[in-house]
């Protein structure tokens, strides 16, 4: 169990997330910590208004890969959580 996601989930009493397990809801996100960069923004480029950061291989929304290997799948899952 990690603490950073299911204590956050319990303070907020968000019920299917938290953990990975039977009846949650699945958010993961796979990246290598060695390779991982975000563009600040005097780095950004003003022409691309929504970077995608490095070194993240896998992104997991709800249940659906919405990042396979590096690359945008076309999903768009998420929602707000009130």
């Amino acid at each position: 169990m990690s603490r950073a996601t299911r204590l956050p989930a319990e303070h907020f009493r968000v019920k299917d997330r938290g953990l990975l397990a039977t009846g949650k809801v699945a958010d993961v996100l796979v990246f290598d910590p060695e390779r991982f960069t975000f563009p600040t923004p005097l780095e950004a480029d003003p022409n691309d208004p929504f970077p995608l950061a490095s070194g993240v291989t896998h992104v997991v929304v709800h249940g659906v890969p919405v990042l396979l290997d590096g690359k945008l799948t076309g999903e768009k899952t998420g929602k707000v959580i009130l």
